[in-house]
């Protein structure tokens, strides 16, 4: 979360997650529960480009934000075939807390790993990540403290969970770590069904291990996807060496069929790193000649082996997914998927449910000042009176030539989560990443950080040091999985 400083070297990036401590303020009293009248509504239904479509059919969903009553920041979120909904909530890096909703997001219970004498099993975290295995139903949640990582899963939904402390042992620099599970291509596993990935930032490269056996044994892949060193590219020198591009990387992917995918911004372009042979080794391939705004690029794939790729471009700022139908060799033409009147985005993510549905989120402005965009702090004026959104879309038809998007707002406008700027790598309590997922019922669900509670909740220019978890929920719309053979109470079900 915090080796994001691209001219630091390593030890300097060491010693700043160690001691650079965000101090969050506890959220409002009471804010769990009911969506409390502040959620964004009907969404907007729009073509890409923005294009507004006028609409009054009565499958437009509603969005609808929820509180889980704790600080957070980097969420990420899970839901299991029984309708639970999990977030990681990080406060202020010195605790970690898995909170869980039975009730569509109502009321959250924490629900974290404990040791005997009451206290979290992983007590410290400086990336919190978490993530449900679809065809498993099995909840991981893993937190990094640099050079040692805790890993905890539990296959009752947070009743119990088994913590692996050996991951500890792992010797290199982690940042930035992501997990992800999916079946074998080349290795029989024992135990558990699906190969269990574990990838990382370590400095300039993207690194991945993996269990064969649920998550208690780790063994690298081999070939890192990404060198961290581009020969031919002339035009990034971090670190003072030519041809170096920095080394955060996206949410790792495991396709149906075990083919394992990297996304990264790498050397200013979308890329992608695909492995057929469980991480030994891979192929680079870039998704497209557009600029990436910041370092998070992310993939996901449908059952029939259609991928979608999501990022940010530096040039306007804005969301766009590109589609490839061969297994992510070539790459369609990239569509801009953001809503009617947003000017600047960060934050993007997504995930995709039957062929063609796919859910996305980002963090967007409808009155950020625009292009020439910032570059760095030195812009910061521009943006004093700027507000930002949770923004949740889906769309049915992502395979056409002109797709259909339903986007809203999930916080309601007037009362944004976040003042002045976000981006164009970090956002605010946000930090690096938001995260969405489409539930078994085929609805979408999304983790983000309020992070303007108090006087900045209504006033202009001002800011805050407090945050809160928040998760919005697209209801009413066009369900994300169809009875086919890939859909998720399918994909479950056989396994």
């Amino acid at each position: 979360m915090l080796l994001r400083t691209r001219k630091a070297v390593a030890l300097i990036g060491t010693l700043a997650l160690l001691g650079g401590v965000s101090v969050l303020m506890q959220p409002t009293a009471g804010a769990s529960g009911s969506p409390r009248n502040e959620s964004g509504g009907r969404a907007v239904v729009h073509h890409g480009g923005g294009a507004p479509i006028n609409s009054s059919g009565a499958n437009i969903p509603y969005a609808h934000l929820y509180r889980i009553g704790v600080n957070a920041a980097e969420p990420t979120i899970g839901t299991t075939k029984d309708g639970d909904i999990f977030v990681t909530a990080l406060q202020g890096n010195t605790k970690v807390d898995v909170v869980r909703s039975t009730d569509q997001g109502q009321t959250w219970k924490i629900v974290s790993p404990k040791l005997p004498g009451g206290k979290n099993a992983q007590a410290i975290s400086l990336d919190p990540y978490l993530y449900v295995d679809h065809r498993t139903n099995r909840v991981f949640t893993i937190d990094n403290t640099v050079a040692c990582l805790y890993m905890s899963y539990s296959d009752d939904r947070g009743g119990s969970w088994t913590t692996n402390p050996a991951m500890c042992s792992h010797p290199d620099v982690n940042d930035h770590q992501t997990i992800a599970a999916g079946p074998p291509s080349i290795s029989p596993t024992v135990g558990y069904p699906d190969v269990i990935y574990y990838c990382y930032n370590d400095v300039v490269t993207t690194s991945c291990a993996k269990s064969l056996d649920g998550g208690i044994n780790w063994v690298s892949t081999g070939q890192p996807p990404f060198p961290g060193v581009d020969p031919n590219s002339t035009s990034y020198d971090y670190y003072g060496v030519p041809g170096v591009c920095d080394g955060l990387s996206g949410h790792v992917y495991v396709g149906h069929d075990g083919t394992v995918y990297m996304p990264r911004g790498w050397c200013g372009h979308p890329y992608v790193a695909i492995s057929h042979d469980e991480g030994a080794t891979w192929k680079d391939v870039k998704v497209s000649n557009m600029g990436i705004s910041g370092h998070e690029g992310v993939i996901a794939e449908d059952g029939a082996g259609n991928l979608y790729y999501m990022w940010i471009d530096n040039l306007t700022r804005l969301p766009f997914v590109s589609v490839s139908t061969d297994g992510g060799t070539k790459w369609g033409k990239p569509v801009e998927v953001a809503a009617p009147g947003v000017k600047e985005t960060d934050l993007p993510t997504l995930e995709v449910g039957a062929p063609g549905h796919l859910a996305i989120a980002y963090v967007g402005s409808t009155n950020a000042p625009g292009a020439p965009y910032k570059t760095d702090s030195s812009d910061a004026a521009k943006y004093t009176n700027v507000t930002w959104n949770a923004y949740l879309s889906e769309s049915v038809d992502m395979l056409s030539k002109n797709p259909t998007f339903y986007t809203a707002t999930v916080n309601n406008p007037r009362d944004p989560i976040l003042r002045r700027t976000c981006g164009p790598d970090r956002c605010g309590p946000e930090y690096d990443f938001i995260d969405v997922d489409i539930a078994p019922d085929g609805t979408a669900w999304a983790a983000y950080v309020d992070g303007c509670i108090g006087a900045c909740a209504t006033t202009k220019g001002a800011g805050d040091n407090s945050s809160e978890g928040i998760v919005g929920h697209l209801a009413g719309g066009p369900s994300l999985w169809t009875k086919q053979v890939h859909d998720y109470a399918t994909v479950v079900k056989k396994n």
